[in-house]
């Protein structure tokens, strides 16, 4: 097999053979009386491709069963189970039905198109623009493993639009705590270590009387819990920091050190473990009058309201534990810092 030299007629032959897959006889081809080596070559790239193209003509591999093998293979390598299921959950609900058992190597990118901007144009540009890497994956998948030629995703631009989140003011927060902590309801310290800390659910969750040292007023997240995956030994973006402690919150971190009853800083609500913290959350605003928002808009609120006091953007950025000043930016134009003072050039324009 490969390329071969008659030593009587100095001409060259390129033969190359492969077996499908699946099984069955190996597909073979050859071609003989080329004059050169340099041409022997080329030719042997070119039956490779022939190869691979007649290899493929007679699989057929269904899109459902190229998704299956691209989600099994992924499953115990480098997804956690949350992504294992967003991508299954979101591939069956949405391709499934549409081309399930037509072959991958017929799904052209005008069909990748009608799905995402014709078939799902009811669900959010995020939504779609998930989707568009959902399918990107299995795509990148087949190719990889020769159940097609070439990738047939198209390049698309999805308008995610900058949503601000729905933030409490400082007043609004005095009314919010103060009737949580007067109702004496089980959610009191949970929603106030939120507003203090800015720390995301799942790392609230999972806060240890390890990781906290009330004396120099210092919280160390470590740790976070998913509801599909239990406890993490890091948060949300792998990467530890610290907090801290800010002065209202002492009293209450140490009255729950008193009371402790294990390991864990704050209670462990049977609604907060089945995920019910936004709605438990909503219906108590509404109760007051205050803004709907998800539980996630505590952390919001507190990187507002640190902004809003003047505490440098970087100080903020590094303590709710991001990387970079992209998702800051939102904080920085919701809180309106950054055009502070930008209207003083006019004050004496009527002088």
């Amino acid at each position: 097999m490969g390329i071969k030299k008659d030593p009587v007629t100095g001409l060259f032959s390129v033969s190359l053979s492969k077996r499908p897959r699946q099984g069955g006889p190996p597909i073979s081809l050859k071609r003989i009386g080329i004059k050169s080596e340099a041409e022997a070559k080329r030719v042997e790239r070119s039956l490779v491709i022939e190869i691979e193209r007649k290899l493929l003509e007679k699989s057929g591999e269904t899109w459902e069963l190229v998704v299956k093998k691209f989600i099994a293979y992924n499953k115990g390598i480098s997804w956690t189970a949350k992504t294992h299921q967003n991508y299954e959950t979101a591939l069956r609900a949405h391709t499934f039905s549409k081309w399930g058992k037509m072959a991958i190597k017929n799904i052209a990118a005008g069909a990748i198109r009608e799905l995402l901007l014709k078939d799902l144009s009811h669900l959010s540009e995020s939504t779609r623009k998930s989707m568009w890497k959902y399918l990107n994956g299995v795509f990148g998948f087949a190719l990889e493993n020769g159940y097609i030629l070439n990738n047939p995703m198209p390049k698309m631009k999805f308008k995610i639009g900058d949503k601000i989140e729905a933030v409490l003011n400082e007043e609004q927060i005095k009314i919010f705590l103060s009737a949580a902590e007067a109702s004496g309801i089980d959610w009191y310290p949970v929603w106030a270590t939120a507003i203090f800390t800015g720390m995301r659910s799942g790392e609230l969750y999972a806060l240890k009387w390890k990781s906290v040292d009330i004396p120099s007023r210092k919280i160390f997240v470590q740790e976070a819990w998913d509801s599909k995956v239990g406890f993490k030994p890091y948060p949300k973006n792998r990467q530890h920091r610290v907090l801290e402690i800010p002065n209202p919150l002492i009293p209450i971190l140490e009255d729950l050190y008193r009371k402790r009853e294990n390991d864990f800083v704050l209670p462990r609500l049977d609604k907060w473990t089945r995920g019910e913290q936004a709605r438990e959350l909503q219906i108590f605003l509404a109760a007051l009058g205050l803004p709907r928002m998800r539980f996630h808009d505590l952390r919001g609120t507190y990187c507002t309201m640190l902004l809003n006091r003047g505490v440098e953007p970087v100080k903020v950025m590094l303590m709710a534990g991001w990387a970079d000043l992209k998702t800051m930016a939102r904080y920085l134009r919701k809180s309106g810092i950054m055009l502070k003072g930008a209207t003083n050039a006019l004050d004496d324009i009527l002088d």
